[in-house]
């Protein structure tokens, strides 16, 4: 007589390789990518209950609608944090706790070493609530762009603020709001 014995699946199949997967099998805490691969993982029901086992969300690359957080906050209890900046500054120059609500999250503080400015076409301050260029400055800036001095010229600046610094220029438009946290509006 055989006597068939269930087995007790405690996680998804050797063959299955799903990012839902990936997140189960290696118990991942912390998951960094774009709002919009958020959102097409959100989409996901397999992938958007993995989310659950989440601890901390990092989105950037691109701005983040509140509603997207609203949603991540309908799929799992992690801390979300807005990053903004370009590769140009080493990618992250500023974050932010990303709530949920209308509009896109506020890009925030910057990071450790590195200063953000908004300014006038002539590189001069505006104060907090007009919005300007977002010129960004510190120890992640890039030397400029390979085999390219035209670029590097007409997007790193000398830095009016520091003597002997430079500034990026993004192409970002932004403001300033009175508690230091910067609003990111749109390309210029």
């Amino acid at each position: 007589k055989v006597v068939a014995q269930s087995k007790t699946v405690s996680g998804p199949a050797a063959d299955d390789f799903s990012l839902a997967a990936q997140i189960v099998r290696h118990d991942v805490t912390h998951l960094q990518c774009t709002p919009s691969m958020m959102r097409m993982i959100a989409m996901n029901d397999e992938a958007r209950f993995a989310l659950s086992r989440v601890k901390h969300l990092f989105l950037g690359g691109e701005a983040l609608p509140g509603a997207l957080v609203a949603d991540l906050g309908k799929a799992t209890d992690a801390t979300v944090t807005n990053m903004y900046g370009p590769t140009e500054t080493t990618i992250w120059s500023s974050t932010e706790p990303a709530l949920a609500g209308d509009g896109v999250v506020n890009i925030g503080l910057p990071i450790a070493n590195t200063q953000l400015y908004v300014l006038n076409h002539d590189l001069n301050a505006l104060p907090p609530g007009y919005a300007g260029e977002l010129c960004i400055g510190g120890e992640s800036l890039a030397k400029g762009y390979l085999n390219r001095p035209d670029l590097t010229a007409e997007k790193f600046a000398d830095n009016p603020f520091e003597t002997g610094a430079r500034l990026y220029r993004t192409g970002d438009k932004a403001k300033f709001l009175p508690d230091g946290n910067v609003v990111f509006m749109g390309r210029l």
